[in-house]
C-alpha cells in the first residue's frame, strides 16, 4: 500500500510562513536557538529537524505527517504534466523507481472522495538509495483544488482565482496576487520555498574529486570554514569546543529522515571540524561530503546526489557526518551524532 503523507492545515500553514522568510523555522527557548526545516512546495517531503547538546542549539520537531490507514488509499491518477515514463498511479513510497535521478512524477487524488474541494497533489522524486538503488520518495500531499496541473510562468494571468495557492514540484509555490493593491489584474507569482545554503562546489579553490583522507590542512581549514558559514550562516561567530572524555565533539545537529538525506550534522566548531578530517580515512571526494551535507541543510534536497553516495564509501561513516536509521533520531544529551576529534 502506499504510504501517503497527508499534512495537516495547522501545520501546512505554519511551515508556508516558515518559507516565505527564511526556510527555517527559530525558536528561542532557555537553552538556545533551534532550527526545522521543512520545504512546502509540491515535493515537500523534507523532513529536517535540529536539536542541541548541553548548551548548545535545541530543535523543534513540527507535527509528524499523518500516514492514510490502507482502507483509506486513496486512487490517484498522473499529473498531465507528468513525463511519459511516470508510473500511471502514484508509486509505493521507497520502492525502487526506473525513470531518471531527481525525475519527479506528480499524481492527483481526492483527499475525500465525497468532498469535491479535497482535490491533492502529491509528488515523488527519484533518488539514489543506499546500494546505488534508485528509488521514489513521495512527499507531503498538497492542496491542488483550483490549482493547473503544470506550474504556471511568473506574471502569467490568473483572473478568477485570486488568493489560489499552489504548489509544484520540486520546491515551488505559485500565488495568483493582484499586480497592484487596485488592480483587478491577476497574475502567478511562483517563488522557491526552500532557501540553498551554498554552492554545491564548496569552497572555492578546493578540489571537489580529491579523497576526502588525502586534504591538506589548508585544504581542511577552507572546507570547515565553509561549512561553519553554510551550517549557521555567514559571518556568525564560531561556536565553543565541546570535546567529551573519549575524545567525541557535538554542541547540537540537525538531522535528515528520507531515504536521500539519512544523515546527522554535527554542530561543531571549526577547529573541531578540522580535527576530524584529520583523522580520518574516508576515500570518498570531498564532493560526496560536500553534497550530502547540503542535502540535509536544504531540508533534505540533494545536492544533486544525496547522502547515500557518501556512506557508502568505507570508513566515511564519521567524518563530518554520521548515518543514521531513518526512525532513530538523536537525543539530547546522548553521543549519536558526536564525532571524533582526538
Amino acid at each position: 500500500m502506499n504510504n501517503l503523507k497527508i499534512l495537516s492545515t495547522f501545520a501546512y500553514a505554519a511551515l508556508a510562513s516558515v518559507a516565505a522568510c527564511s526556510g527555517k523555522l527559530a525558536i528561542e527557548d532557555g537553552s538556545g536557538v533551534g532550527y526545522a526545516g521543512h520545504a512546502t512546495g509540491g515535493y515537500a517531503s523534507n523532513d529536517v529537524t535540529a536539536g542541541q547538546a548541553s548548551g548548545g542549539h535545541a530543535g523543534v520537531v513540527l507535527p509528524a505527517p499523518q500516514n492514510r490507514t490502507p482502507s483509506d488509499n486513496p486512487t490517484s491518477r498522473g499529473s498531465s504534466a507528468n513525463a511519459s515514463n511516470c508510473p500511471e498511479s502514484l508509486p509505493d513510497d521507497e520502492s525502487v523507481c526506473d525513470v531518471a535521478e531527481g525525475q519527479f512524477c506528480t499524481y492527483l487524488y481526492a483527499r475525500y472522495p465525497a468532498s469535491d474541494d479535497s482535490l491533492v497533489s502529491q509528488s515523488c522524486g527519484c533518488w539514489l538509495a543506499s546500494g546505488g538503488t534508485l528509488r521514489w520518495d513521495c512527499g507531503y500531499a498538497q492542496p491542488a483544488y483550483d490549482c493547473p496541473e503544470a506550474e504556471p510562468a511568473n506574471d502569467s494571468d490568473c483572473f478568477g482565482m485570486r488568493g489560489v495557492e499552489c504548489h509544484f514540484a520540486p520546491n515551488t509555490a505559485c500565488d495568483c496576487i493582484p499586480t497592484s493593491p487596485s488592480s483587478s489584474t491577476m497574475t502567478w507569482q511562483c517563488t522557491s520555498t526552500v532557501t540553498e545554503r551554498g554552492s554545491a562546489s564548496g569552497p572555492a579553490g578546493v578540489d571537489a574529486t580529491k579523497p576526502v583522507a588525502e586534504l591538506t590542512d589548508s585544504e581542511r581549514s577552507a572546507w570547515c570554514g565553509w561549512y561553519s558559514d553554510t551550517y549557521f550562516g555567514a559571518g556568525a561567530p564560531d561556536i565553543a569546543d565541546n570535546v567529551d572524555a573519549n575524545g567525541y565533539a557535538g554542541n547540537g545537529w540537525s538531522v535528515g529522515s528520507r531515504l536521500e538525506c539519512l544523515a546527522c550534522l554535527p554542530a561543531v566548531s571549526r577547529a573541531e571540524c578540522a580535527a576530524n578530517l584529520a583523522l580520518s580515512t574516508c576515500g570518498a571526494p570531498l564532493g560526496a561530503l560536500t553534497d550530502c551535507a547540503l542535502t540535509v541543510l536544504d531540508f533534505c534536497t540533494p545536492a544533486p546526489h544525496g547522502c547515500a553516495p557518501y556512506f557508502d564509501v568505507p570508513d566515511c561513516d564519521g567524518t563530518m557526518l554520521v548515518s543514521r536509521p531513518a526512525d532513530v533520531v538523536p537525543t539530547t544529551g546522548n553521543s549519536s551524532c558526536s564525532i571524533r576529534v582526538r
